[in-house]
């Protein structure tokens, strides 16, 4: 998701001035310079506050300069384009993750649990297990393979395993089947954890509906916030055997939302790792980030004032 961003220009006690607004709130001074038109003096300007942009005087057209004002107001322009291409090219490079599609915004709770900084897992509240947010180095892997990748101990914790589901029993695993089974097409969410996560959590659909029609779009078309499920992998292990034959195992296709089972050395496949309750119930990175980020707000203000008390209003 992108960061709106906005600008103005306008003329403020005789100094040209550009305003970068994020949203509804506006940053109350030049984001990048700051210039007294046709002046001498050079002003650093740092942000001093954060609050809604008020002022009477009339904006102003970066047009009509010479000389010195011109080459700063294209070096002003200049600091403007480019926070804004920033902003552009960080809403670019998101994952595509739809609120309005799936639980996830409410029920996947990201966890840091090596307190990097970083989300490594989400907690799913729905099914009481993490999720970790980490591919495997390959999307092609046997049965057997991905169940020694998901079953290593991560951060000094043990326990992770592939996701699973529950065998319901029914003979065989019919491919016309569209609803209501463990095997086909919109399969019984509340029985398999990819189900679960892909058409509850997520939103997604498969590529039939439950009376067999085909439909568009399907597949992984919202990731969430997992970066993992983000790669070329289209089919993804369970850790469950196949009841009738012991030669083959369980697997979810996030291609096209179906669940079926096959031969364990099929190595076209891939894994995501899982593990039963909350493993970092504990204050996400982010909230620490946050905080120091307001003490540092705090400070610099301080210092502020201070110049301001010994007469020191200028940062250059």
């Amino acid at each position: 998701m992108s960061v709106g961003f906005r600008f103005l220009a306008y003329q403020l006690n005789g100094k040209l001035a550009v305003s970068a607004g994020i949203g509804s709130i506006w940053l109350s001074k030049p984001l990048c310079c700051l210039w007294r038109l046709g002046g001498v003096k050079t002003l650093a300007a740092p942000f001093l506050s954060l609050r809604r942009l008020i002022s009477s005087e009339p904006a102003i057209a970066l047009t009509n300069f010479q000389g010195e004002n011109m080459r700063k107001a294209i070096c002003l322009l200049a600091c403007v384009v480019g926070v804004f291409v920033g902003g552009t090219v960080y809403g670019a490079t998101q994952l595509p993750s739809d609120p309005s599609k799936g639980t996830w915004i409410t029920t996947m709770l990201p966890r840091d649990i090596n307190h990097d900084g970083k989300v490594d897992a989400y907690y799913d509240t729905s099914l009481n297990v993490t999720w970790l947010d980490a591919a495997p180095s390959s999307i092609s892997m046997t049965w057997a393979d991905s169940n020694a990748w998901a079953k290593q101990d991560r951060f000094g914790i043990s326990g992770w395993r592939l996701p699973t589901l529950v065998d319901t029993g029914e003979p065989g695993c019919p491919r016309s089947a569209y609803s209501g089974t463990d095997c086909g097409y919109n399969v019984l969410t509340a029985s398999s954890e990819l189900a679960h996560l892909f058409f509850i959590t997520l939103g997604n659909k498969s590529s039939y509906t439950p009376k067999g029609t085909f439909q568009t779009p399907h597949g992984m078309e919202n990731f969430g916030a997992f970066k993992s499920l983000a790669g070329p992998a289209e089919v993804y292990w369970s850790g469950l055997e196949y009841g009738p034959d012991s030669s083959m195992a369980w697997f979810f296709a996030v291609n096209n939302g179906s669940q079926f089972a096959t031969l364990k050395h099929i190595g076209h496949h891939t894994a995501i790792a899982v593990i039963d309750g909350d493993v970092a119930a504990v204050p996400e990175a982010g909230t620490g980030v946050l905080m120091l980020a307001g003490l540092s707000a705090i400070g610099f203000v301080r210092r502020l004032n201070r110049r301001r008390y010994l007469g020191r209003d200028e940062f250059c």
